[in-house]
């Protein structure tokens, strides 16, 4: 049986990656730096263990950060009406600790899936209606634009611990991009 499939190995997988955000939660010190022994002292495991799940702590930020991802994904289902970044920037919020760990980790230096669902299903098409259609070869290019410019609003939101509210800065976010925000009608088809 693949071990990947076991619940056991399942099992350690969720208690270790709940270890990693317990010790940052518990940190006092907002640059909190997790550490292998840390988190294998924590859990109870030996160093083979731990390695048997992650390569290092820079991998077991991503996985975490993927798991975290895929819950934000679902604050955005296809049958969304209106968008906001009110549900991506009230998840940064609640996750803070995580993230701003993951920025002193150096983790979070560039968009991930949610950013890019986020900029493919919402952004780019708002900025073809009002703009006019983006040639396929461009497409990649205007995604890193927008996932940036955004990423770089929250990377200095996380920094500074979150304290503006959440609906503050997604008007700055809103200014900054190049797009027209419906806020009280639903984003129209294609």
């Amino acid at each position: 049986m693949n071990r990947r499939h076991n619940q056991h190995y399942q099992n350690t997988h969720r208690r270790l990656i709940q270890t990693m955000l317990d010790i940052i939660d518990a940190s006092e010190n907002a640059r909190a730096q997790v550490t292998v022994r840390q988190v294998c002292e924590r859990t109870g495991i030996n160093r083979s263990t731990f390695y048997a799940h992650f390569m290092d702590i820079p991998d077991m930020f991503e996985q975490t950060e993927a798991i975290l991802s895929a819950q934000l994904r679902e604050c955005y289902p296809e049958e969304l009406a209106v968008f906001s970044f009110v549900p991506f920037l009230s998840h940064i919020r609640t996750h803070r600790k995580f993230y701003r760990a993951s920025v002193e980790h150096r983790i979070f230096l560039q968009p991930k899936e949610d950013m890019n669902m986020i900029a493919e299903r919402f952004l780019l098409p708002a900025y073809e209606r009002q703009n006019g259609s983006i040639p396929q070869e461009d497409r990649p290019f205007c995604r890193s634009s927008i996932c940036f410019s955004v990423y770089g609003i929250v990377r200095l939101w996380i920094e500074d611990d979150c304290r503006r509210p959440v609906e503050e800065i997604e008007q700055i976010i809103q200014k900054c991009l190049p797009i027209d925000f419906p806020t009280d009608k639903p984003i129209p088809e294609k």
